[in-house]
């Protein structure tokens, strides 16, 4: 079973997110998914980087 499918019955705030490593596809899902399904945010790091902190978030 895919994890979307284990996710998909809990809805938000547990859902899965797209992740690429591509700049140019970054950039374009930071310009126009907000508008398109109200996407709050943008994570940038590195592959083998954790996620930052709450503290830490700008």
């Amino acid at each position: 079973m895919a994890l979307a499918e284990v996710l998909a019955p809990l809805g938000p705030p547990l859902q899965p997110v797209t992740s690429t490593t591509d700049p140019d596809e970054a950039q374009l899902w930071h310009d126009t998914l907000p508008a398109a399904i109200g996407t709050e945010g943008t994570v940038i790091k590195k592959a083998g980087q954790a996620y930052p902190r709450r503290e830490q978030r700008i």
